[in-house]
């Protein structure tokens, strides 16, 4: 499969690159008023730390859609079904919409009566995306104390249980999991709402705050956030994470960018209702405000490959 990497100046030369993209062909389109092609390579080949979403980004398909359809009673799976159809297609978008969603998905896993052991069994249905795990362990770094920040509106509990099972313990011990916490203990899982980690929830809002937390504190002084690379697939809920970095001049053009990167996959791995639902964060306006607010690259394509090529410096510009 051919890999191309092509620079654009505004907004409608990228989707005229993209309407121009060959079949399968994976194409990285480089946003040139955040920074140049040649800028973002090397920002990608020489990052210490790295920032991913979950759902989507290092996975093909939702932990969601698995817990509705392994783990979930299936009068709650199919009300689940409905509330996420709702949500995606623009329902409240607010903390409270965002938050109020995941709390309603856990406490319909709750009221399931689901054991730790058929939770964690679930996860191994979550299948990595193409190059996904050798991305990550591009990271394994001495230079600073954790690498790796998965950030995700999704449940801590899932990211670390499919680290356990994909990732070699050496590896994702580094690794920082900010998500909802559920505290399973010997009440589980009947008490899960009880003892829920309220304050770790992450939201599309605070992603970029986050980042920019976990760069603070294990960065070692020598990382700072437009030098931490950050990837995510929805132009609406990874925004912030892959803007934070972004500075302005007083006229509004960008003097500092990460090297971010929105992926845009084609997902033939997921079911056609999830691919629909998913299909509302990748219409042509959110793409738009995602290009304009600043994010430096966007990837058309399903494996992480060419990430783990430029990584290993055998992509060069």
């Amino acid at each position: 499969m051919s890999f191309r990497i092509v620079s654009v100046s505004n907004f409608d030369e990228l989707m005229s690159a993209v309407e121009q993209r060959d079949g399968d062909e994976q194409l990285l389109i480089i946003n040139t008023t955040a920074m140049t092609a040649e800028q973002f390579v090397q920002a990608v080949a020489s990052a210490k730390m790295a920032a991913f979403d979950f759902d989507g980004t290092l996975t093909t398909g939702s932990q969601f859609g698995i817990m509705r359809e392994l783990l979930m009673r299936p009068d709650l799976a199919a009300q689940d079904v409905e509330d996420a159809r709702a949500y995606f297609s623009g329902a409240d978008q607010s903390n409270f919409g965002h938050i109020s969603f995941i709390f309603r998905t856990v406490k319909r896993l709750a009221d399931s009566i689901v054991s730790y052991s058929a939770f964690e069994a679930a996860v191994k249905n979550a299948k990595p995306r193409d190059g996904a795990c050798t991305l990550l362990q591009t990271f394994s770094t001495h230079d600073v104390e954790s690498s790796v920040a998965i950030i995700s509106y999704g449940l801590n509990d899932w990211i670390f249980a499919w680290l356990k099972h994909f990732i070699d313990y050496q590896l994702y011990r580094q690794f920082g999991i900010y998500a909802l916490h559920l505290q399973w203990g010997r009440h589980c899982p009947r008490y899960l709402m009880s003892s829920i980690g309220y304050r770790t929830v992450v939201t599309d809002s605070n992603k970029g705050y986050v980042m920019a937390m976990h760069c603070a504190q294990y960065g070692n002084g020598i990382v700072r956030p437009h030098q931490v690379f950050c990837m995510g697939d929805s132009a609406q809920t990874d925004l912030a994470l892959l803007t934070e970095a972004v500075v302005r001049s007083p006229d509004g053009k960008i003097v500092q960018a990460g090297p971010s990167v929105l992926i845009i996959p084609k997902e033939k791995a997921i079911s056609r209702a999830e691919a629909a639902m998913r299909e509302q964060h990748r219409t042509v306006l959110p793409l738009k405000r995602a290009f304009e607010a600043g994010v430096a690259a966007f990837y058309f394509g399903d494996s992480l490959d060419p990430f783990v090529q430029i990584r290993t410096g055998k992509i060069a510009v």
